[in-house]
């Protein structure tokens, strides 16, 4: 996958303005990489988890790594619906996005993709986002019956987010060898490279 990924990359690279149709989101053994609306970013990481890593209460770090939570919880959504390369994928991925993020975290768990012990975890986490996204001050957030500034709290928090994060990330690699993903990057490559080739003909 991680060969793969990096050739469409570089494909991607030669276009003047890539195809703003292409919808790509790959997690390989050592990069990040998405497609989407004409854009793209290609991230190295260490530890594929790190976004999850929240050691205080910090509004903006927290907002960011919720983010890329619902973004995962988006994607495994979209894999498990039907296969990467179907030609509805762009309209079904449009589809979930217009969900509520509480009804993607109820069908991840209709679609088995999680268990109920983690959809519950979810729809915590999910409650205190909604606080520090909304409320004046970040330490009057709560999670799980307390206050999100009571150290022991705080930890529980940490230890939750990073854990469902971690859980996210696995099945999303295990859906994109289920839905045989390679195939369909290997599949836009090739659409890249002769986009390409077309342009630089005279």
């Amino acid at each position: 996958m991680e060969e793969t990924a990096k050739k469409l990359f570089e494909a991607i690279r030669g276009m003047s303005a890539p195809d703003p149709t292409i919808r790509v989101f790959v997690i390989s053994e050592n990069h990040f990489f998405r497609i989407y609306d004409g854009r793209y970013s290609w991230t190295e990481y260490s530890n594929e988890f790190g976004y999850a890593d929240v050691e205080k209460l910090d509004r903006g770090k927290i907002l960011s790594a919720f983010a890329k939570l619902e973004f995962l919880v988006t994607e495994c959504l979209n894999l498990h619906i039907l296969s990467a390369s179907s030609s509805k994928y762009d309209d079904q991925a449009f589809l979930a996005r217009k969900l509520p993020f509480r009804q993607r975290i109820e069908a991840l768990k209709e679609f088995a993709l999680i268990n109920a012990s983690l959809e519950k975890k979810l729809k915590n986490l999910a409650v205190t986002r909604n606080f520090l996204a909304h409320e004046w001050d970040e330490k009057m957030a709560k999670f799980d019956g307390g206050r999100l500034d009571d150290p022991v709290i705080f930890d529980k928090f940490a230890r939750h987010l990073k854990m469902v994060f971690e859980l996210l990330v696995d099945e999303y690699k295990r859906l994109q060898l289920e839905t045989n993903y390679e195939r369909y990057l290997l599949a836009i490559t090739q659409q890249v490279e002769i986009s390409c080739q077309s342009e630089g003909e005279p």
